[in-house]
């Protein structure tokens, strides 16, 4: 690590608190996030891709979650037990 670096890295690491900086440079995040606030702290210091590949992990995420509504999940449940009951029969087409 050249003089520049280690003056930033330095630098890095009096902004962050709470935060643990390797001497590689790598961000070492806390692991636990409670508020909305932190994990958008932290998003906010990540490279662009990383935070790219977040904003789809999160999509993805509240996808899965709209999708087992409890709705959806009370529906599954009443199919299940309509067939364990045999008042359901396979369609073919």
């Amino acid at each position: 690590m050249d003089g520049l670096q280690a003056r930033l890295f330095s630098r890095l690491r009096q902004d962050r608190q709470g935060d643990a900086i390797a001497q590689d440079g790598v961000v070492r995040l806390p692991l636990a996030m409670s508020t909305v606030a932190e994990i958008e702290a932290a998003i906010s210091r990540l490279p662009l891709q990383q935070a790219a590949e977040v904003s789809e992990w999160v999509e993805q995420w509240l996808e899965d979650q709209r999708q087992l509504s409890p709705d959806f999940v009370a529906s599954i449940e009443r199919g299940k037990a309509d067939i364990a009951a045999g008042r359901a029969r396979v369609v073919r087409s």
